[in-house]
């Protein structure tokens, strides 16, 4: 033996077993011709790992090979063991080999445990705990003692992986992830579908460099989405070093794709590569770009910056467009650090690059806003006393907002921590009626002129038909933006607005092409690391189980949904994009007429379901300036000229509103529900 066992690497020492396994069962199944019982011998010169066992490093969350003492007699093969028992793995586990699976139905207990298990992200040390008390309770036929049989772990991860790129990269394969989400999202095989990608860094644990850059992707079709979906996964401690290298195999699937579609039972589904999405250093690293600091970093125009108080600002708002061809010629190059791997796709690589507003708006524009108001030694930073107003507002506004929210409002004391959602409900609900009054008059007249053009460029059935006069108001904007916070307030994501109206008519709204969804996925991702060692080979193995488990079909709900108490009372009704109950802050509505209504009953007669409540009848804008706030049907409503309405069929409920309180107590602000 030329090495002790014990100092081979880890990637060798399971080469040495997957050897011995393929020669073990080639053995057998050649002893199997000749006679039913078999007896083998293990010759002493013969390079067997006489005593290995797969056990889990709970520390690491990988499999580890170890081995027993080279002296160490090795134990006897009969023609009743089997392969797996050799390997001391519990005579009722089917272990997870390629191409393999459970024996065991997969609808019976196990493969119920296992979706339940990858959908709660539930700890391996948990579910063995589990297991111990099922099969300790009458379920030991069913259940085998370890999670990774269960769940199917792959038993080798290093195999999967490969070293490049200053870090470690695994690929799922691209054909595979788009059907696989196919499955989730429809029964049916659709003939087309949009694609969105995303590439964008991901920090593992505070206290450390490590980093992950998945590739995602997300799919549109028939009115559905269907992902985010990782496709490959880098891990180093940086980004990886070369777009390129890091792009190489997703690249050449998806030329395959764009080119011949997708294939399944004979069908065909043609994919469409709507857009890449992702933030600013994504985007610059893909597209092989200069970033937001640069002189020449505006993706859409040739704008040159200039220095300013020590950075680069984007004053002008007239510089020449970029066109697909241009970028493609390098016309500037100034503007370009090498040729992107994208460019090997049929896209436009101006167009098609889009801004995401999440970025951009939410934790570009809106704080940077809040941080000229609150911290900013500036003519528009706010006193103590209208601070402390803000505050108050804010705090008497929590009770109100809905259940479509995840996250009530903070002061804004916190903005430095807030996340995108918090800014995006500053902005486009309550921001408008926090403010009024207490911000100084241009100040909130410049920030509804921002509000009220993000709010077209959201609504689906506003964003095309008003999208010049919010790209008028976007300019209005910016320009009025330099007057009141200087010229050095002019920054990267400040001038990239009068950009954003461009890209909703080449792609649709605002949501539909943001990296919320991203986003969303990537905490998801993060779940699936429990310790900071080996934090590839944990998401790895967490996909890999998520792949094993049955195909479940696809989940199709009809709106709206009946929510019923014990004593079969109706509590909620669910719609497509909204929840309405009898109760604040959940009962506001706009009806079929545009009516604002306030429900106080929900019930059923002869079978249909009605709403009985209150129809404001007095109500008046807002805001008149830069708009009539009623254009949006955002209204300030007097409470006390409301008149009782009954029997509203569900099929007059238009969308759901919010019932926000306003200083004076017989008035409400109602502002409609936009985003999903």
């Amino acid at each position: 033996m030329p090495k002790i066992r014990q100092t081979l690497s880890r990637q060798r020492k399971h080469q040495l077993i997957k050897k011995e396994l393929a020669a073990y069962e080639l053995s057998i199944n050649e002893s199997k011709k000749t006679d039913n019982e078999f007896s083998l011998s293990i010759s002493q010169s013969a390079p067997i790992v006489e005593n290995v066992h797969i056990q889990d490093n709970f520390n690491n969350g990988f499999d580890r090979v170890t081995f027993s003492p080279p002296h160490a007699p090795s134990p006897p093969i009969t023609g009743s063991l089997q392969l797996e028992e050799h390997f001391r793995i519990d005579e009722h586990n089917t272990t997870f080999l390629e191409g393999g699976g459970f024996s065991k139905a997969e609808a019976s207990l196990a493969g119920e445990l296992r979706v339940w298990i990858s959908d709660q992200n539930i700890s391996k040390q948990s579910v063995n705990s589990l297991l111990k008390i099922l099969r300790k309770h009458g379920h030991s036929d069913e259940l085998p003692q370890d999670y990774r049989a269960l769940l199917q772990t792959p038993r080798c991860t290093s195999d999967k992986i490969d070293t490049t790129n200053g870090g470690y990269y695994v690929h799922f394969g691209l054909a595979e992830t788009l059907k696989r989400e196919l499955k989730k999202a429809s029964d049916t095989f659709p003939k087309k579908i949009d694609m969105y990608i995303n590439c964008d860094g991901l920090s593992v644990a505070s206290s450390s460099r490590s980093e992950m850059w998945p590739i995602l992707v997300s799919i549109c079709f028939n009115g559905k989405r269907a992902g985010p979906a990782a496709v490959g996964i880098h891990w180093g401690t940086s980004k990886p070093t070369s777009p390129h290298k890091y792009l190489e195999k997703f690249i050449s699937e998806l030329k395959t794709v764009l080119n011949n579609g997708l294939h399944s039972n004979g069908s065909v589904c043609n994919v469409n590569l709507k857009a890449v999405v992702c933030d600013t250093l994504g985007r610059s690293f893909v597209t092989c770009t200069k970033g937001h600091s640069a002189y020449f970093g505006c993706t859409k125009c040739t704008e040159k910056g200039e220095w300013c108080v020590n950075h680069v600002v984007l004053p002008n708002l007239n510089a020449p467009l970029r066109s697909d061809e241009s970028f493609r010629m390098k016309l500037q190059p100034e503007h370009h650090s090498d040729v992107s791997p994208l460019e090997a796709l049929p896209i436009n690589m101006v167009t098609q690059n889009a801004l995401d507003y999440m970025h951009l708006v939410c934790l570009g524009v809106m704080k940077r806003m809040v941080e000229e108001w609150m911290d900013r030694t500036n003519g528009v930073r706010l006193n103590s006393t209208s601070k402390k107003l803000i505050e108050q507002r804010i705090l008497q506004l929590r009770s109100c907002i809905p259940s479509e929210f995840s996250r009530k409002p903070r002061p804004l004391a916190y903005f430095r921590i807030y996340k995108a959602t918090e800014f995006r409900l500053f902005l486009l609900y309550t921001g408008p009626v926090i403010l009024k009054g207490i911000l100084d008059d241009n100040l909130y007249k410049n920030f509804l002129t921002l509000s009220i053009a993000i709010r077209i460029l959201c609504e689906p059935e506003l964003c095309i038909a008003l999208n010049d006069y919010a790209n008028s108001l976007l300019h209005t904007f910016v320009e009025n933006y330099i007057v009141l916070y200087g010229l050095k307030s002019m920054t990267f994501n400040i001038h990239n607005l009068i950009h954003i109206a461009d890209d909703v008519k080449n792609m649709g709204c605002l949501d539909s092409f943001s990296c919320f969804c991203f986003e969303n996925f990537l905490k998801t991702l993060k779940a699936k690391i429990k310790t900071a060692a080996n934090p590839l080979h944990q998401v790895v193995n967490r996909l890999y189980e998520e792949f094993s488990l049955p195909p479940q079909t696809a989940e199709y709900k009809c709106f709206p949904i009946v929510h019923r108490t014990n004593q079969d009372q109706i509590k909620k009704i669910d719609f497509e994009a909204f929840s309405i109950t009898a109760k604040s802050p959940d009962r506001c509505f706009m009806s079929a007429n545009n009516d604002i209504m306030l429900s106080e009953r929900v019930y059923e007669l002869n079978g249909e379901i009605f709403i009985d409540g209150k129809m404001i009848t007095v109500n008046e804008p807002l805001f008149k300036e830069p708009c009539i706030s009623s254009t949006f049907h955002v209204y300030l409503n007097q409470i006390s000229t409301a008149v009782n309405f009954e029997k509203l069929p569900l099929t007059s409920v238009k969308k759901k509103c919010l019932e926000l309180p306003h200083s004076t107590d017989d008035f409400f602000v109602s502002v409609p529900l936009i985003h999903h």
